[in-house]
């Protein structure tokens, strides 16, 4: 078979392709077995038609568009693997000659994956800014170690609720007011004076109540939505005067990072009635520094701190090389050049888009209610997720083209770790979880994300040595690549990986001891809220 492949604009190519004559025979004889299967002709039982008799019943062209039907796809396979090219999008087929006793010619046009001009990216320099941890910070989150180790101890049962101080307690919405709140359970571990988001009104509310008392109170549920400067009501405003009982609980729809330019925010308010029955009643306990000292298996308060020093460090150079290499990533997309064919911006768009609809109905809500709600158009949205696409695709690709030119190998004991720990994670055998990601096709891509993290980490190295800042070692790490590898074994697309927890929050847990564990009656940290209930 001759193949000759011609660049077109768009990172598109152009493939003319000939077969052998034999072709054209195997493949009319192949459509003969399968239409006489299907055709009855005059005078013949189903199967028994002889294939010239056939071919004069539906005639030759309908033969041949049989033929043609089941062969090209199996030449067009054949041709792209002989010509090394990685087509993103289906062929377009054009030119076709297929005739009995000459050779078969077809051409095929095909968006690929496209050629990326790495710029001068081994002149990036950009210097590694070691993070610093003062005194008086290591105090602080010594403060906040003392606060996590607090737990609630019951109070007497005449006690007068003040504030800080916690309850368990029953909340249900009762009629008499705009909306009806759709709640009626148990919240626990509730500060007093302290307001939720959930119910309105009760951190105020239990101020001054008793263990077994009952009480009414009202809320007041706000809700923010976009509005259009013509002055006119927003669609959001309309459906929340609108909203049934029922979901008076209102969940909101996932903020938006990109609003229309010609919105203000509007703010609609919306009073509901509860009754709240106090069952328990707890104060907070805050251990001395000898009881933490204890927990931290330490005898001195500078040891405890040193301890805390190194942790939280540890966490702040991690978090600092996160953000640097991920400037260093940027640096080095920046530098590329490349064409991304429009189906591929298409392609990933729908996988955004997919996994957006999938985490609003989580969220209890959808597309059109998220539209609302954020005064955003359909139209605003796909134009924001397909920008979002194409930053995604020149991401990957000029990372791939990365790998390729630092000649990065991924070793097979580092994807089988990976294929281990996600056997490990869905309790299955490492040999079922292979076959599975293999079948899905989801091992070349972890082994493409473990290329991408190894070369940006490689890269990563040298910028910092040419800006005369080396960076703090740290181990490689294949979470990310496993984590795409378990969505993919489920059928779903890989989402691009999160970035680090709020500092304070990931400082204070990297601060607690390792063998600080609550005891089983008491929350495991500082309670605050109740899990929002389900509507």
């Amino acid at each position: 078979m001759k193949v000759s492949v011609a660049k077109m604009e768009g990172s598109m190519v152009s493939l003319e392709v000939e077969a052998p004559a034999e072709v054209v025979e195997e493949a009319l004889e192949k459509a003969y077995r399968s239409l006489v299967k299907r055709v009855t002709v005059p005078g013949f039982r189903r199967g028994k038609a002889p294939r010239h008799l056939l071919e004069r019943y539906v005639g030759k062209e309908a033969m041949a568009d049989e033929a043609i039907r089941e062969t090209l796809p199996r030449l067009y396979d054949q041709a792209i693997e002989e010509a090394k090219i990685e087509p993103v999008d289906d062929p377009e087929f054009d030119d076709i000659h297929f005739e009995k006793g000459e050779p078969l010619k077809f051409k095929a046009k095909v968006y690929v994956r496209p050629e990326v001009d790495l710029g001068d990216y081994k002149s990036i320099s950009i210097p590694f800014e070691t993070p610093t941890l003062t005194d008086e910070e290591v105090d602080r989150q010594f403060e906040l170690l003392r606060e996590r180790m607090a737990d609630l101890r019951p109070l007497a049962e005449d006690t007068e609720l003040a504030k800080g101080h916690y309850v368990t307690c029953h909340v249900k919405g009762i009629e008499g007011e705009d909306v009806r709140a759709d709640i009626d359970q148990d919240l626990a571990y509730i500060e007093v004076g302290r307001e939720i988001p959930l119910v309105p009104g009760l951190g105020e509310a239990l101020i001054g109540m008793k263990k077994g008392e009952t009480k009414e109170f009202t809320g007041v549920y706000k809700i923010k939505a976009e509005k259009a400067d013509s002055g006119e009501e927003s669609e959001a405003a309309k459906e929340a005067s609108e909203t049934p009982a029922e979901d008076a609980g209102a969940k909101a729809a996932p903020d938006s990072d990109a609003a229309p330019a010609n919105a203000k925010e509007a703010e609609t308010s919306m009073t509901a009635k509860f009754s709240v029955t106090v069952k328990e009643v707890y104060e907070k306990h805050v251990p001395d520094d000898e009881e933490v000292l204890k927990n931290m298996n330490k005898a001195t308060l500078d040891e405890a701190k040193e301890e805390i020093r190194e942790r939280v460090m540890a966490m702040r150079l991690d978090m600092a090389r996160k953000q640097y290499t991920d400037k260093v990533e940027d640096a080095l997309v920046e530098k590329a050049t490349l064409d991304i064919p429009r189906p591929m911006i298409l392609q990933k768009a729908e996988d955004i888009l997919h996994r957006f609809a999938d985490r609003l109905r989580e969220a209890g809500t959808d597309i059109n209610r998220y539209l609302a709600s954020s005064g955003r158009s359909a139209e605003e949205l796909r134009a924001d997720i397909e920008r979002q696409a194409e930053q995604e695709v020149r991401r990957d690709l000029v990372l791939d083209a990365l790998a390729e030119k630092e000649e990065i190998q991924v070793p097979q004991e580092t994807i089988d770790r990976v294929v281990e720990a996600l056997a490990i994670e869905a309790g299955r055998e490492v040999g079922a979880v292979r076959t599975t990601l293999q079948l899905r096709g989801a091992m070349k891509s972890i082994e493409r994300d473990l290329a991408r993290v190894e070369v940006v980490r490689k890269l990563a190295e040298e910028v910092a040595l040419r800006a005369g800042t080396p960076l703090p070692a740290e181990e490689v790490k294949t979470a990310d690549a496993a984590e795409k590898g378990q969505q993919q074994a489920e059928g779903a697309e890989p989402e691009a990986s999160e970035g680090a927890a709020e500092q304070a929050t990931a400082e204070a847990t990297a601060a607690e001891p390792a063998t600080a564990e609550p005891s089983a009656d008491e929350p495991a940290t500082e309670p605050e809220t109740a899990e929002e209930p389900k509507p």
